[in-house]
């Protein structure tokens, strides 16, 4: 029998151990890609899922409450909250309550003027104002009380140069104290609750209280 060289018998050997090694290698290969794929999948199925438009094959239609946002949104809006229409509240102004004014309390100078007299006028121990012309009028109702009230009228004789009507008692001034729904120069002489007055012949110092009822 014939024998084959050594160098032929090694060559072989080495060839089928090489074949091995190819055939590891290319295991070794086909196992990283699956492991690769497998690991790639994973993650995907991890992963967020992402948005798409409409009309995309194999989209899903979003949750009617899912949360989109877009770039530079400080607020995420639903799919709900896009949809519906902005609310229109009508507000209906309410008529204000008709304040009830009740009667008004003033006290009114008329007659002559320049008759030497300074008429000081006081409410309930109140000082309210001095009145020495005629055409004056000031209110006094916040300083009366319902039932009895007092008002004092302290007449004081001014210089001779203030009185232009010397001994005429025709020329008075007159302070009357009166009511009514508002205060006005024009009333009737029945809304006079009480009257005091001085004349330009009268040359002393006067000073009367009077006591008046309010009802309400």
């Amino acid at each position: 029998m014939t024998q084959k060289p050594k160098s032929a018998i090694a060559n072989a050997g080495s060839g089928i151990v090489r074949a091995i090694g190819d055939l590891l290698l290319l295991l070794l290969m086909l196992g990283a890609a699956g492991g690769g794929g497998y690991w790639f999948g994973t993650i995907q199925r991890m992963a967020p899922v992402q948005m798409v438009g409409p009309g995309t094959p194999g989209a899903k239609p979003a949750a009617p409450n899912t949360v989109t946002t877009k770039p530079g949104d400080s607020k995420p809006e639903t799919a709900e909250e896009e949809q519906q229409p902005e609310e229109t509240v009508t507000v209906t102004p309410v008529p204000a309550a008709t304040k009830k004014h009740g009667k008004k309390f003033w006290i009114a100078s008329s007659g002559s003027d320049y008759i030497g007299y300074s008429i000081k006028v006081n409410v309930n121990d109140q000082d309210v104002d001095n009145f020495f012309a005629p055409g004056k009028a000031v209110d006094i109702t916040r300083l009366l009380k319902k039932g009895d009230n007092s008002i004092t009228f302290n007449a004081q004789e001014l210089e001779e140069k203030f009185n232009a009507h010397k001994g005429d008692d025709s020329k008075k001034l007159v302070l009357n104290l009166i009511s009514g729904p508002t205060i006005s120069e024009n009333y009737k002489p029945s809304d006079v609750v009480l009257s005091y007055q001085r004349n330009a012949a009268q040359t002393e110092n006067n000073t009367q209280t009077m006591k008046f009822t309010k009802s309400n």
